[in-house]
């Protein structure tokens, strides 16, 4: 192979990785009646074991929205749970006169035996400027750490994790 099938190949199996939906071949289509403008993965960035994270998503400005999960259900309550190795999927359908403008949170909150305000987590506020233009913030507290990134005419990946070199 020439270095540039190597490196196809390499962004190929990186795609494949954070993306088993499609390359899996069971990519999520959404029926006419509920268009899914962007897919989203949140997961556990950590290779500690057994790692649990409850997660709630809701709008913060602008109701133009609805966040679905891979069976294109609304998320009840806008709660999930993500453990090491088992990453949440969720699709945001637009509502009808949508214009982004609009702003999400995604809170999660690392779980270990009850969740306290002093437990680790991870805040994303999520906006646009347009049309696969996000703007995103991510605050880490009480030693969580997040970070995103696009992935290109997809959506967005946010990762939680826990910062082991935080004093908390």
């Amino acid at each position: 192979q020439t270095p540039v099938n190597r490196s196809v190949m390499k962004v190929l199996v990186l795609l494949c990785a954070l993306l088993p939906l499609v390359c899996a071949g069971d990519a999520v289509t959404a029926p006419p009646q509920l268009p899914i403008h962007t897919w989203h993965i949140v997961s556990v960035n950590d290779t500690t074991p057994n790692q649990q994270w409850n997660c709630q998503i809701g709008m913060a400005w602008s109701r133009q929205g609805v966040f679905v999960d891979k069976q294109l259900k609304e998320i009840p309550k806008g709660q999930f749970n993500i453990t090491t190795g088992k990453p949440f999927y969720y699709g945001l359908h637009l509502l009808s006169g949508a214009e982004f403008d609009m702003m999400y949170t995604i809170v999660c909150q690392h779980i270990v035996g009850t969740v306290t305000l002093n437990s680790a987590r991870v805040i994303f506020v999520v906006g646009a400027a347009g049309p696969a233009d996000p703007r995103v913030e991510v605050i880490g507290q009480y030693g969580g750490k997040g970070h995103w990134h696009k992935i290109r005419n997809v959506g967005e990946h946010y990762y939680v994790a826990l910062d082991k070199s935080a004093n908390h």
